[in-house]
């Protein structure tokens, strides 16, 4: 799981600006299998920088959980 962006209050762009955010998820599957999987996503969010850190944080253990159900139904 990793996550990255810009949680302000400074150091926001136009291209990136404060709020926005990435969440990273990996599954490495048994050797020999094709079940390995990456993904992210990409989020807007709102609030100050306490805010968007606990939004961050939020949305990386709900990826991480969807990914854990997901390889669990897949057993």
């Amino acid at each position: 799981v990793s996550t990255t962006g810009v949680a302000g209050p400074g150091g926001g762009t136009e291209t990136k600006p404060v709020g926005l955010v990435y969440v990273g998820v990996a599954y490495a599957a048994p050797w020999g299998t094709e079940d390995s999987f990456v993904r992210s996503e990409r989020f807007r969010l709102d609030g100050d920088r306490a805010a968007v850190k606990q939004q961050s944080a939020d949305a990386a253990l709900d990826s991480l959980a969807r990914a854990i159900r997901e390889v669990d139904a897949e057993r």
